[in-house]
């Protein structure tokens, strides 16, 4: 009974480990919807326009190029 209960214990603090370094990025200090969820090409030239990374010139091309 009590090694069950320590294994429970164990299982819990794993998940909430997990669920906790996907919700992290790589560095940047931001968050993601979901651990599952990856931007897509157009998605980081939205980021990037809107952080101020890319001129407007640069994210029209880089849309027209995607299809987007």
């Amino acid at each position: 009974m009590g090694l069950m209960m320590l294994a429970g214990v164990v299982l819990i603090v794993a998940l909430v480990y997990a669920l906790i370094k996907g919700f992290q990025s790589s560095g940047t200090g931001t968050y993601h919807a979901a651990p599952w969820h990856r931007e897509t090409p157009l998605e980081i030239a939205q980021r990037r326009y809107a952080a101020g990374e890319i001129t407007a010139e640069e994210f029209e091309r880089i849309r027209k190029d995607l299809g987007g």
